[in-house]
């Protein structure tokens, strides 16, 4: 179901890939690759929304205002930039299931800011509460690097 590619195996059958695609936060020629894409800076943008809600009603809300601001998007593909935010414990938000969701509407690139290890997706540390483990195996999510 996930697969590992490329940049240039990407670039050679872009149009054929319709799946969450995950790419590292350090990848070179980000802009060449994916340069029809519109990029959003999820924490940025996010972040400028939820100061607006109460703590308390955040992990309600977090979902919604992910919607409103994807949705806002004319673009059918986009880059999701800075993602740090959507890590926090307190949201309760499945990162992978809800861009997974996202990219059956929309081509949807997540620059992922943790690392990759044997066809797994890591976010933070082994013990603290925001750590997180993706078998890109068990998902549709194409890892390009």
């Amino acid at each position: 179901m996930g697969e590992l590619i490329s940049k240039y195996e990407y670039l050679d059958h872009r149009d054929t890939f319709n799946s969450l695609i995950v790419i590292p936060k350090d990848i070179e020629d980000i802009e060449s690759i994916f340069e029809s894409y519109c990029k959003l800076n999820i924490g940025l943008e996010l972040s400028k929304r939820l100061r607006k809600i109460s703590v308390a009603e955040r992990d309600e809300r977090i979902e919604k205002e992910l919607d409103l601001l994807i949705g806002q998007l004319d673009d059918e593909e986009i880059i999701v930039d800075n993602i740090d935010l959507l890590f926090n414990p307190q949201y309760k938000l499945n990162v992978q299931s809800y861009f997974i969701k996202k990219g059956r509407n929309k081509k949807v690139v997540l620059t992922w800011p943790g690392t990759m290890k044997n066809e797994k997706l890591y976010y933070s540390e082994f013990g603290l509460s925001d750590y997180i483990e993706i078998d890109i195996n068990k998902h549709n999510i194409v890892y390009v690097y």
